[in-house]
């Protein structure tokens, strides 16, 4: 894996959500229909964010305008080589659920 050759997508979440195992699950089978079937890229993150007046997708928005908004962030998902390694649930900028191994865990999550 070179780094260079990676993709970021942004997503917004508009209206109430519930975070508990049934939303995770269906967050998981709707991040999934984004999925390319197969990729050329290292490393391809999706961010799904909350859609607020700022964070939506009629901004004109840039990679940089993302940072400090973990806040915002509902879920971080990676595909390394075209697999998923990462698919962490945030609450207020702090990772709370693993949906990867269906477990609840700690830690703040650093973009």
């Amino acid at each position: 894996m070179n780094g260079n050759n990676n993709r970021i997508e942004y997503y917004f979440l508009d209206g109430e959500y519930t975070l508990n195992t049934k939303f995770y699950s269906q967050l998981n089978t709707q991040i999934k229909a984004f999925y390319p079937e197969e990729n050329d890229y290292d490393l391809y993150s999706f961010y799904i964010y909350k859609k607020t007046p700022v964070l939506n997708a009629d901004s004109n928005l840039q990679k940089e305008d993302f940072d400090g908004r973990n806040k915002d962030l509902i879920a971080f998902i990676r595909l390394n080589q075209n697999k998923n390694d990462i698919f962490y649930i945030l609450k207020e900028g702090h990772v709370i659920y693993d949906g990867r191994k269906k477990e609840e865990i700690s830690f703040d999550f650093n973009e």
